[in-house]
């Protein structure tokens, strides 16, 4: 900087004006005056925030360090234009630039500047005043992107979107509202309350959701199904959703188009209904009940399933040429009790005699308009819509008629598929009377099928009593086993009561006894005694007969049975290990306690088995294995019972499930175990036991 240059003191000095100089150092615009040749004479303190550069950097300088800089403009061509305004003596005002500061930082600012007039009206300098408005265009921008970016998420947001006032005036909508409405941008915006869109019966249930929205800020955006009602007239079912701008009284509403959802679903439904219907008629016919059974079944399904209020089936009687009503369902069945009118029909006379005597259909959905009925007066207090009366033909036989009478319109489905129920139904009549004419005439071969069922019952009675007298056999040894299981379970339980009672004498003498002592004694002699109880109610349990089904855990069982017999095993050095898959699904419907008895027979045989073949010479004497594995397979439970035994002779394993079939010495077996074991699994419970050889040993294998 040159020492001739003036500076601001020198500035304000030479003009001897003191109240310029506080004006100019307190206004929050940079003020910059250069003379005509465009050197700095004055700048202000704001000038220097601005720019970043200080007064001794710029007063003498000429102003273009400021206007050349590098902007988004052009430079080259912006301050050659002001200067020349300038100089013509023109005013310039609002210019804005963007520039950088002293440290590098991009600035928008708003320049406005003037010449400066002597007074000869000569032009001696130009005034300018800038102002930093970075942040506000930096905000502007902001708003514009933010503005871009809301409208282009409010258009792509998948369905109509409306946003509302406070007052509940629509202020904004998307495409998609058009879409669904047909009401445009000028219809609606600033014109319309978002209540104006629904259906007046909604508005009063909605309005409670719209009103209740600011409970729901902090919870998951509630849907609610409504109506709304487009530009024609049209009903619309959509789900609407509200949801609160954050800081303003304004909302949100999202409109979710679901008409074509529901009506798709409404004929889901319907086709469901009539695909029940069907099969509730095809059931009815094929249940084999009496006739009027039958059709009082099928008047109930048009009932049910179709909606009827009233549904009749008349049958006709070719004797008198009469409709005599056989079956009425439904809330309106007094009609039955307005006479002969109803319940006896003349064929031709009528809407139901016509639909007889015509054979054709008649279906309608503006029944009382076109006069179907005899008695206009009963419709119209029923206030009956729709009608569909259907002849009962098979074979051009005129079995009767059906009809039904609905206060709700039915739909083109509905009315066929009762058509198609007619023709069953007709061919069901058709089937009753050709049975009881078969039944009249073959009386003799009824009777005589009478007989043979006596006969053959008095058979089965036989064969139960045989088979009650081996399923007696059979307990009878299992409870001498289980008699001998019993006594292992004891064994140990009563010596261990023995050992607590020979211990009091001797903690009488030696003065032990104290409370502590008599409730330890106490305590381990009550759990023998529990224990041995326990035994008593298993074994009690086991013998106890069932006289129904039930559905039971297989693995439950099988343990329930070991607890009994594992000491018994245990003494005979025989292990036994359970196996199950997913217990959880081990379950299976049978009786309980047979299906322990048939598993305890083949532990006793793979236990007589074990014992045996520890007696071969070849053999010596190891420990006995019982395995038990249990299983879902294909749908069913397995149970795989696998011993180290030796195996079964190839010459008899076909054979060992004959009765009184035994390969034990005389007086060892009876040969009715595995017998019984074979006719519980597959008779009793519907299952399959089978065996085979394994290594070392047998597999018996029961599926139910």
């Amino acid at each position: 900087m040159k020492a001739d240059t003036p500076d601001r003191e020198s500035f304000y000095s030479t003009n001897d004006n003191g109240k310029l100089k506080t004006i100019v150092e307190a206004s929050p615009l940079g003020i910059i005056y250069m003379d005509k040749a465009g050197k700095v004479l004055m700048y202000n303190g704001a000038a220097e925030g601005i720019f970043g550069w200080s007064a001794e950097d710029v007063v003498g300088s000429e102003l273009p360090f400021v206007l050349d800089e590098p902007s988004a403009g052009n430079p080259a061509t912006v301050c050659p234009q002001i200067f020349d305004a300038l100089s013509r003596g023109e005013t310039i005002t609002g210019v804005e630039l963007r520039r950088f500061r002293k440290d590098g930082m991009l600035i928008d600012i708003n320049v406005s500047m003037a010449p400066v007039r002597d007074h000869a009206l000569n032009i001696t300098g130009f005034m300018g005043i800038f102002a930093n408005v970075t942040d506000q265009r930096r905000a502007e921008e902001c708003l514009v992107e933010s503005e871009s970016l809301y409208r282009s998420i409010f258009e792509i947001s998948g369905g109509a979107t409306i946003v509302i006032d406070g007052d509940g005036t629509i202020t904004m909508i998307n495409d998609e509202f058009e879409t669904i409405t047909g009401y445009t941008r000028k219809d609606t915006e600033y014109r319309k309350n978002w209540m104006d869109i629904l259906a007046p019966d909604e508005v009063p249930r909605i309005k409670i959701n719209y009103d209740n929205r600011a409970l729901y800020k902090n919870a998951s955006l509630k849907q609610y199904e409504t109506i709304i009602v487009n530009k024609y007239g049209m009903r619309k079912n959509v789900y609407v959703s509200f949801k609160t701008i954050t800081g303003s009284d304004k909302c949100i509403m999202s409109i979710v188009d679901i008409t074509e959802h529901k009506q798709v679903s409404k004929a889901l439904e319907e086709q469901a209904r009539l695909a029940a219907f069907s099969a509730e008629t095809g059931n009815a016919l094929s249940r084999g009940e009496d006739l009027h059974q039958m059709l009082k079944s099928c008047t109930d399904a048009v009932v049910n399933k179709i909606g009827a209020s009233l549904c009749c089936i008349w049958l006709y009687d070719s004797e008198t040429n009469m409709l005599v009503m056989q079956s009425a369902s439904g809330p309106c069945t007094e009609m039955t009790e307005i006479g002969d009118a109803y319940n006896r029909i003349p064929l031709g006379m009528s809407e139901i005699g016509t639909i007889g005597l015509n054979r054709r259909p008649v279906m309608t959905n503006n029944a009382l308009a076109e006069s179907f009925f005899h008695d206009d007066e009963w419709a119209k207090h029923n206030q009956f819509v729709s009608f569909g009366g259907y002849p009962l033909v098979v074979e051009d036989q005129l079995m009767g008629v059906m009809a039904a009478f609905c206060r709700n319109r039915l739909s083109e489905f509905a009315f066929r598929a009762m058509v198609a129920s007619a023709d069953n139904i007709a061919t069901g009549i058709k089937r009753k009377f050709v049975e009881i004419e078969i039944k009249l005439k073959h009386a003799e071969l009824q009777d005589l099928n009478r007989r043979l069922e006596q006969r053959v019952a008095e058979e089965i009675v036989q064969r139960q009593q045989k088979e009650q007298m081996l399923i007696q056999q059979s307990k009878m040894a299992a409870m001498g086993e289980m008699i001998g299981a019993i006594a292992h379970q004891w064994r140990q339980p009563l010596n261990a009561v023995g050992l607590i009672v020979q211990d009091l004498e001797d903690a009488f003498e030696y003065g032990e006894i104290d409370r502590e002592y008599i409730q330890r004694a106490v305590t381990d002699t009550m759990k023998q005694i529990q224990f041995m109880s326990k035994t008593i109610d298993d074994f009690r349990n086991f013998f106890r007969p069932a006289k129904e089904k039930e559905t039971f855990n297989c693995l439950s069982a099988i343990n329930s049975m070991i607890s009994i017999v594992s000491a018994q095993l245990f003494n005979n050095s025989i292990g036994i290990k359970v196996t199950a898959a997913d217990e959880n699904a081990l379950f299976v419907n049978g009786f309980p306690n047979e299906f322990k008895q048939a598993v305890l027979n083949i532990i006793n045989n793979s236990k007589d088995a074990i014992i045996d073949n520890r007696k071969k010479p070849p053999q010596v004497a190891e420990k006995g294995m019982i395995t038990i594995n249990i299983f879902k397979e294909a749908g069913k439970i397995v149970v795989v019972i696998t011993d180290n035994g030796g195996g079964i002779d190839e010459g008899i394993i076909d054979r060992i499930f004959e009765p009184y079939f035994t390969t034990k010495e005389q007086g060892k077996g009876t040969g009715i175990g595995l017998y019984m074991s074979k006719t519980i699994i597959e008779r009793n419970m519907g299952g399959r036991l089978d065996v085979i050889n394994v290594d070392h040993g047998a597999e018996f294998r029961i599926e139910l």
